[in-house]
């Protein structure tokens, strides 16, 4: 490794175990692992504080652009996630591809807020955003261990710093049917944050906002809500005194909502081929969708697609329900070395 290199991989190691300390700082969290939890009430300061310290010092504006992307290493096999960074989905994604690869690299989730002044943003409406963040804040601190052993690798939105770059499709094709499997997603997602008990009360809060569900819709969602749990374990829920001060019995009601990857869909196979990862999704939907609107610039970039829609659907079924840290454990022991050296062999074979 040349040195310039190596200075770039420090970065992303350092500044990564740095943004978890400062999460357990300003959040209060305490414990490792799936055992991560609040210890004490967040108030507004508290995530301005965050922020203020967060810009100024892991991701300040004249960040080089070398600290932007891991420059792509051949000795890894490598995977992106592309989804989004509710602490149980992506916990539960890496656990399930954390075996058979050598580094998942995840877009930092706090640098897809990029308008952090906007009149609804944190920093003016912190009160807004304390479930959201907390939740994003949980997520990384239960993945220190992941982070400090390199196995996990955070790196910055680069339309943060260049959104000149940034690129929006004049049409973006979703069918009917992968709309409505969309829109269900999205509410399970927040279902699967909450406790059974205030269910109806998110579903309530939905219809105000103006979504119309059925009682026979609001029935099957929550099938599908206790069947997600049953396959993947719901690993963080937030105490109901959170649920009963930003939106159910409070006067100003919290509705900020982000399910943002902070990586668009449109740029997903250019940047994993910057890096040199393959793309993993938490939902087979994403990559549908994906190949129904960008089309493969050549021969290599199409190989490496079909690669990833083979890992894609690759199941690891005793994996199911294990904890971050077993996980973990079993990696560190050697678990599936073999069958991760012939995907590495093969990524080779396909990309020279």
């Amino acid at each position: 490794m040349s040195q310039k290199s190596k200075l770039s991989h420090d970065y992303f190691l350092e500044s990564g175990k740095a943004e978890i300390r400062m999460l357990r700082k300003h959040f209060h969290i305490i414990g490792t692992g799936d055992n991560v939890r609040i210890a004490g009430e967040i108030t507004p300061e508290d995530i301005t504080d965050f922020f203020r310290e967060y810009l100024a010092r892991v991701r300040p504006p004249n960040l080089g652009d070398e600290k932007i992307f891991p420059k792509s290493d051949p000795t890894k096999l490598r995977s992106l996630y592309m989804g989004s960074p509710d602490a149980n989905i992506l916990l539960n994604v890496i656990v399930r591809h954390i075996l058979y690869v050598d580094q998942v690299l995840i877009v930092d989730p706090f640098l897809t807020l990029i308008d952090f002044e906007h009149p609804k943003g944190p920093m003016k409406r912190p009160e807004m955003w304390v479930q959201v963040l907390a939740n994003r804040a949980l997520c990384l601190c239960a993945l220190e261990d992941w982070v400090k052993s390199g196995l996990i690798l955070i790196f910055p939105n680069v339309f943060y710093y260049h959104p000149e770059k940034l690129r929006i499709p004049d049409k973006w094709y979703i069918g009917s049917d992968q709309k409505q499997a969309f829109e269900k997603r999205l509410i399970r997602n927040l279902l699967v944050k909450e406790h059974p008990e205030v269910w109806d009360s998110v579903i309530d809060t939905i219809v105000k906002m103006g979504k119309n569900i059925s009682t026979s819709e609001r029935t099957q969602l929550f099938d599908e809500v206790h069947q997600y749990a049953e396959e993947n374990p719901i690993r963080f829920r937030f105490p109901e005194r959170y649920f009963d001060k930003y939106f159910g019995k409070s006067e100003t009601v919290s509705t900020a909502q982000h399910d943002s990857t902070g990586l668009p869909m449109a740029h997903a196979s250019e940047i994993a081929e910057i890096v040199g990862a393959f793309l993993i999704f938490e939902d087979q939907f994403f990559y549908d969708t994906l190949c129904a609107n960008v089309a493969q610039r050549d021969k290599k970039s199409d190989l490496l697609q079909q690669l990833s829609l083979a890992f894609q659907k690759l199941d690891f079924p005793f994996l199911h329900n294990v904890p971050s840290q077993k996980a973990l454990e079993l990696r560190k022991k050697g678990y599936l070395l073999s069958f991760r050296k012939y995907l590495h062999e093969l990524w080779v074979a396909i990309t020279k």
